[in-house]
């Protein structure tokens, strides 16, 4: 029988597979391919699993410091897709009062800058004749990434419940050798 369909089968009765608490490179890029791409079978191969992928996907994910491990990047990305929204909202529905300020009270003394909320502004500038140049980012394209992110947060629970219950009847049909 295959190396990794005894491990399969041995994690299925609830045998423990190993007690190594550090994960190998290939593990690793496993885990950050699978939350990526949500589908054990194209996270294995770009992991470097080229014998069996899918079968090593699935085994892998049985495991639970590969668990663990894609539990906590997944937790890093939520947490840099929501500070990505929180900026675009800010783009898209901020306040531009305070650079209008600066352009109306041009004067440096009367203004403390740093007390300022410009994060809409992407560029400044004071050309020779006197005045200046207030350049915002675009609100449109700023919306366009909210709905983009929002999409895809939704899209991929959805492909990815579809994707495991297609990985595991694939799986179920057969099993191979495996290097994993």
């Amino acid at each position: 029988m295959p190396l990794c369909m005894k491990k399969l089968i041995q994690n299925h009765k609830g045998g423990i597979i190993t007690d190594r608490k550090s994960l190998k490179k290939r593990e690793k890029d496993f885990c950050r391919e699978y939350v990526y791409c949500g589908n054990p079978k194209d996270a294995a191969l770009r992991a470097g699993y080229t014998v069996f992928p899918e079968m090593c996907g699935i085994r892998l994910l049985t495991e639970k410091r590969i668990k663990d491990e894609i539990a906590e990047l997944e937790g890093k990305l939520a947490a840099t897709r929501a500070e990505a929204l929180c900026g675009y909202r800010r783009i898209a529905f901020g306040n531009i009062s305070d650079a209008v300020k600066l352009i109306l009270e041009s004067d440096g003394d009367r203004l403390d800058a740093e007390k300022l909320d410009l994060f809409n502004v992407a560029e400044i500038k004071k050309p020779r004749g006197g005045g200046m140049e207030i350049k915002f980012f675009d609100r449109l394209k700023a919306l366009e990434k909210i709905e983009q992110l929002s999409l895809s947060e939704s899209d991929k629970y959805s492909v990815s419940l579809y994707k495991a219950i297609e990985n595991s009847a694939k799986a179920s049909a057969g099993g191979n050798d495996d290097d994993c």
